[in-house]
C-alpha cells in the first residue's frame, strides 16, 4: 500500500487555537444582530420574566459582563462553579462564561415541567 503525503493547507485556524469563546466573538463581529439564543415560550413558568431573544452581540456582551463579575467575586482559573438553572438563556451564558474564564463548571441537571419547577419535599 502506498501512502501519499497530504498537502499542507494554509488555514487561518492553524494560526491560533479555536475556542468556543473565539467562535462566539467572531460570530458577534461578523453578524452581530443575528439570533444566538432564544428562551422557551414557557419561560414565565420557570422565571418571573418574559421570554428573551439575544443576538450574537448581546450574547458576547453578556458573557463578558458575567466573566467580569466572576473576577470581581475573586474566582480564579481552575475554580469550580456549580450551575443549577432551568433550560433558559442564562444556562448557556453561564456555561460559556466558565469557558472564557477557565473555570470548571459542574452542572446540576434539574428537570422543570411546563407548569413550574418540581415540588420540594
Amino acid at each position: 500500500m502506498t501512502t501519499l503525503a497530504a498537502p499542507a493547507l494554509d488555514r487561518p485556524q492553524d494560526e491560533a487555537r479555536i475556542t468556543p469563546s473565539g467562535l462566539l466573538r467572531r460570530r458577534a463581529q461578523q453578524t452581530p444582530d443575528a439570533l444566538a439564543l432564544l428562551d422557551p415560550p414557557n419561560r414565565r413558568a420557570l422565571s418571573p420574566s418574559a421570554p428573551r431573544r439575544l443576538s450574537y452581540a448581546d450574547t458576547d456582551a453578556a458573557v463578558e459582563a458575567l466573566a467580569a463579575y466572576f473576577v470581581h467575586l475573586g474566582l480564579a482559573s481552575g475554580d469550580t462553579v456549580v450551575v443549577q438553572l432551568p433550560n433558559l438563556i442564562e444556562a448557556p451564558l453561564a456555561a460559556r462564561t466558565t469557558q472564557v474564564t477557565e473555570k470548571v463548571v459542574e452542572k446540576i441537571v434539574e428537570t422543570h415541567l411546563a407548569d413550574g419547577p418540581p415540588a420540594r419535599p
